[in-house]
């Protein structure tokens, strides 16, 4: 992948990230921004996970949760 692919599907997060009609949908959208970023780290080892959360638009609470689930997710992966 490139540096291009990452900002689009990176761009698709704004939806989740920003308020829509009062209601801000994070839940699920920082689980998937976890696991993409497990993905990503897999397949590029130069891949800048702040980079991708300030171009998905995420707040520092919701970087927190993702740096959180995803080391979660690497204590079972080892």
């Amino acid at each position: 992948m490139t540096k291009k692919d990452y900002e689009a599907i990176a761009n698709c997060f704004h939806p989740f990230t920003e308020k829509a009609d009062g209601i801000r949908m994070i839940g699920s959208a920082t689980a998937f921004a976890a696991m993409l970023i497990l993905y990503f780290e897999d397949d590029n080892p130069r891949f800048d996970r702040t980079k991708f959360l300030k171009w998905a638009g995420f707040n520092l609470e919701q970087c927190e949760d993702i740096s959180e689930m995803i080391d979660w997710k690497d204590e079972d992966r080892e």
